[in-house]
Order: C-alpha cells, then structure tokens, then sequence
C-alpha cells in the first residue's frame, strides 16, 4: 500500500469516527430533552404530553402547550410547575379534535385551533369556555376548513392559517369575520374585506369598533 493511499484511509476513518461520535451525540442530546419534557410535565400531575404542537407564553409568563394526540391544554408556570388542564376528545365545548395551534392576546385570553373540529376556540387563562367559530374554505361559509395556525395581534385581531384553502383568515376577538387573502390556484392575494370594519388611514385593515371587542 502505497503512502498516499495510507493516508487516504487514515483521513477517511477519522472523518468516519468523528460522524460517528457526532451521531451518537445529537441522539443523546434528543433522548435527553425527551426526558427532561416528560419528567416536567409528569412531576406535577401524571398524564404526558401526546404530541405536543404549539406553545405558546402569556403576559404574565405562563406557559400553554397543545398536546394535540390526547386533545388537552395544558398549564405551566415559568419554571414548569403544572397549574391546569382542560379539554378531551370531542365536538362540545371545551373538547378538541387533534388542537394544533394556540395563541394568547393582551388580556390573557387563549385561542385554540381546534384542526379536527374545523374550529376555533377561546377560553380564559383558566380554561373557561368563551366563544367559538367555524373555519369555512369557501366564500359562502357552506364547507369547513382546516385551521393549523393562529396569532393575535395587539388589537385583538385572530389571525387563523387555513391549510385546506391555503389562505390566512382574519378575524375580531368574537368570531367576527373580517377579511381573507391568498389563494393557492391563482397565486395572487385576495382580500375581501365584507364586514363592517373599516380600513384606517394607516392601513390596517378591519380595525373593528369598540362595540365588536371584549369588555
């Protein structure tokens, strides 16, 4: 065996051990966090999180997570003391079909994209039924979407991703439809602003009027 060829090896072993140990590293470092996330959601109560898909932090610091296979919200303090939990499989209120998304606005209300049940719910920080609204994928509000994702503004506008129509929906904090955009076929936005919020001169739109906003 010639030098080179000697050296050729010696490199190609080094960079194959070093994947190797970098492998087992990144697989410890995820078991690792696997454990932390059950030993804190387990030290205060004895359910687990089944497929956890968003989180989402309040003003005051506590901390919501869907646990979308077991169709919970779940409560934790900053320092993952459990606190609450609320829902469980179903169509009622306060029950969920595979809760994907969670989102919380400036008074501590909690928005919950409830995916299964083409929904969208929302509760107080305690878990208290509010309101909720169908997510439609056509313009006649006749078929129901598929909600995925969901954010507030500082106004209290919800904001909801629909991945069955491929569109952004939104909406004031009661359910009100506001306006739409986006559309998957044409590529081109689509606004359509029906509802009785007007633009403002800086052009946000649908800025509702008190009377359509929580006390």
């Amino acid at each position: 065996m010639s030098e080179r060829e000697c050296s050729r090896r010696c490199k190609l072993g080094i960079v194959l051990c070093v994947g190797v140990v970098a492998f087992i590293w990144l697989m410890g470092n995820a078991v690792a966090d696997e454990r932390r996330l059950q030993e804190w959601t387990k030290s205060e109560q004895p359910d687990y999180l089944s497929s956890p898909r968003s989180i989402v932090v309040d003003g005051s610091g506590n901390i919501y997570i869907a646990s979308a296979f077991d169709n919970r919200i779940l409560r934790f303090n900053s320092k993952g003391k459990f606190i609450a939990k609320w829902g469980g499989e179903g169509r009622g209120e306060g029950h969920f079909e595979i809760p994907s998304a969670i989102a919380a606005d400036s008074r501590g209300n909690i928005y919950i994209a409830d995916t299964g049940n083409n929904r969208i719910q929302k509760f107080t920080a305690d878990g208290k039924f509010i309101t909720k609204w169908v997510i439609s994928r056509d313009d006649d509000w006749h078929m129901e979407g598929f909600p995925c994702g969901i954010a507030v503004d500082g106004r209290g506008n919800v904001y909801v991703a629909d991945a069955e129509t491929h569109r952004l929906q939104k909406f004031s904090s009661k359910g009100k439809f506001i306006a739409t955009w986006g559309d998957y076929n044409s590529g081109e936005d689509y606004n359509d602003d029906s509802s009785d919020c007007d633009d403002d001169n800086d052009g946000d739109n649908g800025d509702c009027d008190d009377d359509d906003r929580d006390d």
